[in-house]
């Protein structure tokens, strides 16, 4: 029997404690795949104005380092699973968009790895040649003075030294 579209966004409480947000891609006799996991995340801080501690939940990748959309999770790790409320279904769906989004950017392989680290010290070596010149530039106004040929006391231009980098104010 097919699940209703609703039944495949569960909530997993995993024996570790975590609670994990998925979509159930399919089920086995002792294991579950699911797709785009995230952790539930609750932080707590201290609200000022009612004076008291406040919890924040939000949501983070469950799993780190990898671009695989799918995880096998054992059912002996498996504690309790429950259907994500409707609200939380919705969030998660739009998480889901957002995340879709970003993958079709991300890199696939070593060599294009590779290729955007060449491309991002090609842009910060620009940058650093783009200073340079302004370096250079700003020496160079240091050297005019009000006393050139340049500045005529009823010209409507008034100069300006460019101030000192070496200096915090």
């Amino acid at each position: 029997m097919e699940q209703p579209e609703n039944g495949v966004y569960k909530v997993l409480k995993l024996v570790d404690g975590a609670d994990v947000i998925c979509k159930v891609v399919e089920e086995y006799a002792d294991a579950l795949t699911i797709e785009r996991p995230f952790a539930v995340k609750t932080t707590r801080e201290f609200d000022q104005e009612n004076q008291q501690m406040v919890d924040h939940t939000g949501f983070g990748r469950w799993m780190n380092f990898t671009n695989d959309k799918e995880f096998v999770i054992f059912k002996k790790r498996i504690l309790s699973m429950g259907d994500l409320a409707p609200e939380v279904r919705f969030y998660y769906k739009h998480l889901v968009t957002k995340l879709m989004i970003e993958e079709q950017n991300q890199i696939e392989t070593e060599d294009e790895a590779l290729a955007k680290m060449k491309h991002l010290q090609e842009a910060v070596a620009e940058l650093a040649d783009d200073n340079a010149d302004l370096s250079e530039l700003q020496s160079a106004l240091g050297k005019i003075t009000e006393d050139d040929d340049r500045f005529d006391n009823d010209a409507n231009v008034l100069y300006f030294r460019p101030p000192n980098k070496d200096k915090l104010h």
